[in-house]
């Protein structure tokens, strides 16, 4: 019993056994890249797809490493902070970027700011 042509679909990605490559798959795949995260001499490398999320590249590092996410603060190699709201590709990382995690510092006001130090000679 012949089927109506219009319930025949083409196979994805060409007929049985050939090596076709569907072109609509091609547009629609996002390449991953990968992305190493680092805190104190510790590295981990994922491999993420753009449209990642900064917090969840560090969320994930400090649940495997046992550590408070909101304790870090996420940097770039060139050492600007990065918006943990912000995705992998706004952040303008590409495949073998670094993250550098460090822990965040509360305070740290200029200490020449409470004290004055004279020097005399005797």
């Amino acid at each position: 019993m012949p089927s109506d042509p219009k319930d025949v679909k083409p196979f994805p990605n060409g007929p049985p056994g050939s090596n076709c490559q569907n072109d609509t798959q091609d547009e629609n795949r996002t390449d991953h890249i990968e992305v190493t995260c680092e805190f104190e001499n510790e590295q981990m490398k994922f491999k993420v797809k753009p449209s990642t999320k900064l917090q969840k590249i560090q969320n994930t590092f400090c649940e495997r490493k046992n550590l408070k996410s909101s304790s870090l603060r996420c940097f770039n190699e060139d050492g600007d902070r990065l918006e943990l709201s912000s995705t992998v590709g706004k952040a303008g990382l590409v495949d073998g970027s670094m993250v550098l995690l460090q822990r965040d510092q509360t305070g740290g006001s200029d200490i020449a700011e409470h004290f004055s130090v004279s020097v005399t000679q005797t």
